[in-house]
């Protein structure tokens, strides 16, 4: 795809909409809204129990622009937009994690019902799945974290670019660029990667955002959301991942600390936003572990 540099080019925002058309849309309350899921049911005959996918912070579905063309061509496919993030309603004023959790639970509830399914999170996502999935341990047959943080106060690159600040002032070409350069500082590791799509898709989704996840960064959400159940934990980061940096492979050991029985992934030469950035090896890791999972264990204890 190219687009104009500027805004992406009316080609990105008619495909988007294509493939968003395309889904069901399924509303559950959130605040004085609506919590917005996306539905997209699979293209070929699939065995396969369905999956949910959940964005990262200042994002939306289209966090999976990428992978949704090829998922759905094996799972019954979810996406769901978190609170005051894509077409989700906004949360009151001081709203905490906790508030997001419950509005999510009642969501899946709703949506799901005693269906078992599959879940797939990514960077903010990965923190209220963790938290979420305590209330699904027979329902959740696996649950995969791509780029975690809220992982405790661990370590952090101290030497990170600031990212770019948008101002009022700013040309829609400055606002454009200065996406591009902050995808390069924090999301994609890459600089291939970062075409005008990325860009359009950021852009949108910074854009729209109304939700500060960074707040919730140095808790220990995620930790202590898996601890609490023995869900079948895949965790996987991009050894470039700025936001785990400066010691990512040592999240593997901080993870198996709390559950011993995960499986973990570190792929190369990729930053944070991995499922963009490598959608194939993305495919690859999903696809094997869902297929390993597709049953409830007998047993519900953890291999500890």
């Amino acid at each position: 795809m190219m687009g104009s540099a500027v805004d992406g080019g009316n080609k990105f925002a008619d495909e988007i909409a294509k493939l968003d058309l395309e889904a069901q849309k399924i509303t559950t309350p959130c605040a004085d809204g609506d919590l917005v899921f996306r539905h997209w049911p699979a293209t070929k005959p699939t065995d396969r129990k369905p999956l949910l996918l959940v964005h990262g912070g200042s994002g939306s579905w289209t966090h999976w622009y990428l992978n949704i063309p090829i998922l759905r061509q094996h799972y019954d496919l979810y996406a769901l937009d978190l609170p005051g993030l894509g077409d989700s309603a906004s949360l009151p004023e001081g709203y905490a994690a906790a508030d997001v959790v419950e509005v999510v639970e009642c969501g899946i509830r709703a949506v799901f019902s005693d269906k078992s399914i599959h879940v797939s999170a990514f960077s903010w996502g990965c923190a209220v799945m963790s938290q979420v999935s305590g209330q699904f341990p027979d329902q959740f047959l696996s649950l995969t974290l791509v780029g975690p943080a809220s992982l405790g106060d661990v370590p952090r690159l101290g030497a990170m670019q600031p990212l770019i600040k948008k101002t009022p002032e700013m040309s829609a070409a400055e606002r454009f660029e200065a996406n591009r350069k902050n995808l390069g500082r924090l999301m994609i590791f890459d600089q291939s990667r970062i075409d005008d799509l990325a860009v359009y898709l950021q852009t949108e989704n910074t854009r729209r955002a109304r939700f500060n996840s960074p707040q919730f960064g140095n808790t220990r959400l995620t930790l202590d959301g898996v601890a609490a159940n023995c869900i079948p934990l895949q965790v996987i980061y991009g050894s470039e991942d700025i936001p785990a940096k400066p010691d990512v492979v040592g999240k593997e050991k901080i993870f198996r600390d709390v559950r011993p029985d995960l499986t973990f992934h570190l792929v190369g030469g990729c930053g944070h936003w991995l499922q963009y950035e490598n959608p194939e090896e993305f495919h690859r890791l999903i696809l094997s572990w869902t297929n390993q999972n597709e049953s409830q264990p007998t047993t519900n204890i953890c291999n500890r």
